[in-house]
């Protein structure tokens, strides 16, 4: 257990990161399969240390933790369009980012990251391609970077499909 999370790591089920920030409602965040079967685990946050029986050293990084939603200056909306396989990212930013967005399942598994470049400020509208992804829940980590400064904010959002 590290700062509200439980890793669990068994023989044949791989890795298995659980909240349980509130211990009256624990669930799962994130997963991993593993190689081969898991001896031990080792939290250094935000990266879990796996051995295993044949692979050695497995090295993985929790990527919920540290991090949580914003509902502040940058963001104006997150929403769905009527449009069918599109996410719409609505930003507002107060001054000129470089922008990375990177996309993530349910059980944490990143399905896109994408290099934007430089946003201007003001309000922009950025378009995910959802083709051939399931509905379901999803989070979406944006980046935003100014000289050596970064800041990361997430978002969660149902996505119902095609």
């Amino acid at each position: 257990m590290n700062s509200g999370f439980c890793y669990i790591a068994t023989w044949w089920d791989g890795l298995r990161i659980i909240d349980i920030s509130n211990p009256s409602n624990p669930f799962e965040v994130g997963y991993y399969g593993v190689i081969n079967i898991a001896q031990g685990v080792a939290v250094y946050p935000p990266y879990i240390f796996v051995t295993t029986g044949a692979a050695g050293i497995q090295i993985y990084q929790n990527l919920s933790a540290g991090i949580k939603e914003e509902q502040g200056k940058f963001f104006s909306t997150l929403s769905v369009l009527g449009r069918r396989g599109e996410v719409k990212v609505s930003l507002f930013l107060t001054e000129e980012k470089f922008l990375t967005l990177s996309l993530f399942d349910s059980n944490g598994r990143m399905i896109k990251n994408k290099c934007y470049g430089i946003v201007h400020s003001g309000k922009s509208s950025i378009f995910l391609d959802m083709n051939r992804l399931p509905f379901g829940l999803y989070f979406l980590l944006v980046k935003l970077r100014e000289g050596g400064k970064e800041e990361i904010f997430m978002r969660k959002f149902i996505y119902l499909g095609d």
